[in-house]
């Protein structure tokens, strides 16, 4: 059964059917529904560019001088690159306050959720 207002797609191939005159005579259709097979390509797609902003990020790391820019470089490659909406990096301040904050952020700058902040326990 399928749900209401799904998206389904189908590849039709057609031909026409020529009759020994040349002439036209009907014309050959086929159609195959092609949803599932659609979905998955763009499953395989977001992976793939899942890991190559990973890899990014790894040649990022191993060139960076400081902490700070590689951050900020981590998020830009996830927002532009894997053309996520946002990419958000929080530290935690110290373990005996243990504040998190923002140490890098990328995408949504209106909307920032996480601007009011909320407190990390590390005790049990």
């Amino acid at each position: 059964m399928l749900a209401q207002n799904r998206v389904r797609y189908f590849e039709i191939t057609a031909s026409p059917l020529i009759d020994a005159g040349g002439e036209i005579i009907a014309c050959i259709a086929i159609s195959r529904e092609s949803t599932e097979r659609r979905r998955m390509e763009e499953l395989l797609k977001q992976t793939n560019r899942a890991l190559s902003v990973l890899s990014q990020c790894n040649y990022a790391l191993a060139h960076a001088t400081q902490e700070k820019d590689l951050l900020q470089e981590i998020c830009l490659l996830i927002v532009g690159d894997g053309k996520y909406k946002l990419a958000w990096i929080g530290l935690v301040s110290d373990e005996s306050t243990a504040i998190l904050y923002e140490a890098a952020q990328v995408g949504l700058v209106e909307k920032k959720p996480f601007q009011l902040g909320f407190f990390l326990s590390t005790r049990e």
